[in-house]
């Protein structure tokens, strides 16, 4: 009976720790369900077009589409240090983002004109965050 008590609870452990998931499965899942709600309208000039968790490098890069035709214009706004500052401001205030920045993971954000160009990207490191 001991025995038989022994291996149902080294069972009910296996299966219990079998289904936990780990942080790369859990990012990979929810930028999956984030896509399922692309095409996404975050202002009146910007859409999202997908999100994706890269393992190998523990990031997320969004996809965006800017809907103003001012090209040049649009590429000088996010290649200026202000849009970064903004964007990490951003993370660190949004509560839901605390479990990604614990760890330690980078966030891209890529830009695109309407008309397909790529007009730049911002990149925030672990080195560009305190969570402490």
């Amino acid at each position: 009976m001991k025995y038989l008590r022994i291996l149902t609870f080294i069972y009910t452990l296996a299966i219990l720790t079998g289904c936990k998931e780990t942080v790369p499965e859990r990012c990979a899942r929810e930028a999956e369900e984030a896509n399922k709600l692309c095409p996404k309208i975050m202002n009146e000039n910007t859409l999202l077009d997908s999100v994706k968790y890269v393992k190998d490098s523990n990031s997320f890069i969004y996809f965006y589409t800017l809907k103003d035709n001012e090209t040049d214009e649009l590429s000088k706004v996010i290649k200026n240090k202000e849009s970064k500052n903004k964007l990490l401001q951003e993370l660190a205030n949004d509560a839901d983002m605390r479990f990604y920045l614990k760890q330690e993971i980078t966030f891209e954000y890529i830009y695109f004109s309407k008309k397909g160009y790529r007009l730049g990207n911002i990149i925030i490191a672990p080195d560009d965050y305190d969570i402490n």
